[in-house]
């Protein structure tokens, strides 16, 4: 299960991610994040952003092997100390489709 929103313009969020532990370490994880960048580029958005908690380990690594990389560190979700780490990734330059498309 995977969820984005398109924040602005610009920009869509990756939101959540969630594999089912017996699909883990079979790519799906990359299958899903393929997928909302791919329809963000579509979308004609410049880039995806995402929070994810540092000690997170393995959703860190996946998110690098997409090509996210870490641009700075989020106050920690209220009611927690674990601190989040923001992570982007730049899509190819804007499209724009024909009006009657």
């Amino acid at each position: 299960m995977i969820s984005g929103d398109r924040t602005d313009l610009d920009t869509v969020e990756l939101i959540s991610l969630w594999v089912a532990p017996a699909a883990r370490g079979r790519g799906v994880g990359d299958l899903l994040v393929a997928a909302v960048v791919a329809w963000a580029a579509r979308a004609g958005a410049d880039k995806v952003v995402l929070r994810v908690y540092e000690n997170n380990h393995h959703a860190v690594r996946l998110y690098q092997r997409s090509g996210f990389s870490r641009t700075s560190v989020a106050a920690a979700v209220p009611g927690s100390d674990r601190p989040e780490w923001v992570m982007q990734r730049a899509l190819p330059g804007r499209r724009t489709l024909p009006d009657d498309q």
